[in-house]
């Protein structure tokens, strides 16, 4: 600032303490992005509890900006639903006998995928390990080369209890060599719930008949099990 001495005519400065330039003598919109110190690129400027600025950490390629809640500034984090899994894929190895008008448990041993380690090719179950929700699916191709067959059901088990069930018939004295089921669920669980697959089939002479294996893809989609998270 500029001032006249007093009496003596002449022009002297006086240079304003630091502590002095409040936010008063600044006008408004007046700091520009040029004026701001540099940061960190990806940086956001938040406030911590005391009313503080501070800087949120940069995140990752995908992550969304997550509140910590009151008295912590927000965070960079990977969505929780981003991605259906876990999820797998499973089918036949060998072909599956079912005895006539009997709950047989499928054992699709063939684990073509399992990512998250959910599916026991041993004890034929999917446990999907979080709570929420799942799309779970079974088909089965069968085979009766009598020609007798003219019934099947599908059955989806939770711990051991049945929770939906899915049948193919025919009536008017019909009898068929091959008949196809299909049986497509959404599941609500909790995380060490578990799920498996049963089918029952009725043949006029009272024998078994096979889910074949098949060759080619026939391996893998004629006879399988699979199952995927839901995303919320």
């Amino acid at each position: 600032t500029a001032t006249n001495a007093p009496g003596a005519g002449s022009v002297g400065t006086v240079q304003l303490a630091d502590l002095n330039v409040t936010s008063g003598k600044i006008a408004n919109d007046a700091v520009t992005l040029a004026k701001m110190a540099s940061g960190t690129d990806g940086n956001i400027i938040t406030y911590d509890a005391s009313g503080n600025p501070v800087a949120v950490a940069t995140g990752n390629d995908g992550q969304v900006l997550t509140s910590a809640g009151a008295g912590a500034p927000p965070v960079f984090e990977t969505p929780a639903s981003a991605t259906n899994t876990p999820c797998f894929f499973a089918s036949c190895s060998s072909d599956i006998s079912l005895a006539n008008n009997t709950l047989t448990k499928a054992a699709f041993s063939n684990q073509v995928f399992d990512v998250g380690g959910v599916y026991n090719n041993s004890t034929y179950r999917f446990t999907p390990g979080f709570a929420g929700k799942s799309f779970i699916s079974s088909a089965a191709w069968s085979y009766d080369s009598n020609q007798y067959q003219y019934w099947i059901e599908l059955h989806i088990y939770k711990n051991g209890s049945e929770i939906a069930n899915f049948t193919n018939a025919v009536v008017g004295g019909e009898r068929f060599e091959r008949m196809y089921i299909t049986g497509n669920l959404i599941v609500a669980h909790d995380d060490n719930d578990y799920y498996e697959i049963f089918f029952r089939q009725k043949q006029n002479g009272g024998n078994a008949v096979n889910l074949p294996t098949g060759s080619g893809n026939n391996a893998i989609f004629r006879n399988y099990f699979y199952g995927y998270k839901i995303i919320e």
